[in-house]
């Protein structure tokens, strides 16, 4: 495609070309964006250009945390992005992030302690690099990048340092189209999910699974977090780009095998999710997303544990029975009302109920019947105080309670926990049995429908029988 000499041509905001082949520009291309939407190019071939070509980006002159990426290269920083000037005003920043900071601050600032700009900075933007930026009213929020567009294979870098950042690189969408991050090859990272930062928080998606408000196309001119298994490249081609005008994350609902739980202190909230993937660990894999933290001094914090005991926002679990246990993690801010709801079901969690329970107070709540659990909170909680358990959950490749059972039996920590189904137990009796059938628990009687009981024999697989003089239960258990 060619577009001569004192020729222009502009994709609007809801617009899209696909160039077969090569892009020749003597004249005025232009990719228009709004708040709502960016026009998308994507050039299969190479693109030469001798006369103007702008892409634009819609930033949010709101003072929030966003990061960018440049779509064509050489875009110098300054002026239009980082002001000139010997001295740099306090109202904007610009950051980039290195990987391999050793010392506890891999946020780069442009300015010096002086609000120079700071020697050694990057002048132009790298392709595919990812920058932290925040603009005040007094800055325009539509953006331009000018240059040649970035086509073909793009290999961006990534590090991996033990004493730094562990592998965690931001990076950027490097083309003038979305990315559709379900096409990319993911060997190299060590979670299938890239992070943005929406301005509040971070939001993640690996192609299928995602947070609320994130989707598996990755805006041009986004910048975003990975994480590498070690020192490569993250490799990507015109194969997978795709045309997506929106400029902002919106959720793609598919039907998963998923739950939603969202922690809420006065207007602020964050949220967690469990899934379901017979193929993913009990431990940390790359099936699961990390939990990555904001900005935020006040906002409520809540995540889930691996086996391996690592914060993540998306777990994915291999299996669950009555038996699955899941520990919970908050992180409180301030002192005060809190509120946990269960705020969204699907696939095999609506099968059955889901059980949270409040170490702190001894409280156990069927969310699936209450989703609100409502509890006061302060900053020196301890932050395992909850964990998750599940009854009656079938079609997952577990063992799971019969409708005969007499109660449903589960493990957290040291503790043995048996919940009736007769809510007026007479006659009822537990024991705990070792693998070699030595009684360690000898029969005690139940006297309420919810009960439990502390095994310290150590971590390792025991048999809990249940038993009422008519009728015996016995189930395996896992003390960690």
């Amino acid at each position: 495609m060619a577009i001569e000499s004192g020729s222009s041509l502009t994709i609007a905001t809801d617009g899209a070309l696909t160039i077969a082949g090569n892009l020749n520009n003597a004249g005025t291309l232009s990719v228009a964006s709004s708040s709502s939407a960016s026009g998308s190019l994507i050039i299969k071939g190479t693109a030469t250009n001798t006369g103007t070509v702008n892409i634009g980006r819609y930033i949010s002159n709101d003072n929030q945390w966003h990061f960018l990426s440049s779509p064509v290269a050489a875009q110098d920083i300054r002026p239009d992005f980082v002001v000139d000037g010997e001295t740099l005003p306090t109202d904007f920043d610009f950051f980039s992030y290195s990987e391999t900071a050793t010392d506890g601050f891999p946020w780069i600032n442009s300015r010096d302690g002086s609000n120079a700009y700071a020697t050694g900075f990057d002048t132009q933007f790298g392709v595919g690099k990812g920058y932290l930026v925040a603009y005040t009213e007094g800055y325009s929020a539509d953006k331009v990048f000018s240059g040649t567009p970035n086509t073909g294979a793009q290999n961006i870098s990534l590090t991996f340092t033990d004493d730094g950042s562990a592998g965690w690189n931001l990076i950027g969408n490097p083309y003038s189209s979305a990315i559709d991050w379900s096409t990319v090859d993911k060997d190299p990272l060590a979670e299938d999910f890239y992070f943005v930062y929406n301005g509040t928080d971070y939001i993640y998606h690996n192609g299928t699974t995602d947070s609320s408000g994130a989707t598996k196309y990755i805006s041009q001119g986004q910048g975003f977090f990975v994480k590498a298994t070690e020192a490569g490249a993250l490799s990507l081609t015109s194969d997978n780009q795709a045309h997506n005008a929106q400029n902002f994350i919106k959720s793609e609902k598919t039907d998963l095998d998923e739950l939603a739980l969202v922690l809420s202190h006065a207007s602020e909230q964050d949220e967690t999710k469990v899934g379901y993937n017979k193929l993913s660990s009990m431990d940390k894999d790359r099936s699961d997303a990390s939990k990555l933290y904001g900005f935020s001094q006040t906002k409520p914090y809540i995540y889930s544990l691996t086996r391996d005991n690592i914060q993540v926002a998306y777990n994915n679990l291999p299996e669950i029975t009555n038996e699955t246990t899941l520990e919970l993690g908050v992180y409180i801010q301030e002192n005060g009302e809190h509120v946990i709801n269960l705020t969204g079901i699907s696939g095999v969690f609506t099968q059955g109920s889901i059980y949270l329970t409040d170490r702190k107070e001894g409280i156990e709540t069927n969310l699936t019947e209450n989703p609100a659990y409502p509890f006061m909170a302060s900053t020196d909680d301890d932050a395992n105080r909850f964990f998750l358990h599940f009854s009656g959950i079938t079609g997952i490749h577990s063992q799971v309670t019969s409708t005969n059972d007499l109660a449903y039996i589960y493990s957290s920590g040291d503790k043995v926990y048996v919940k009736l189904k007769d809510n007026k137990p007479t006659n009822y009796k537990v024991a705990v049995y070792n693998l070699m059938g030595q009684q360690i628990v000898s029969p005690l009687s139940l006297t309420n429908d919810n009960s439990s009981l502390t095994l310290s024999q150590g971590s390792g697989i025991y048999f809990v029988q249940v038993s009422n003089g008519q009728q015996v239960q016995n189930q395996k258990i896992y003390i960690k």
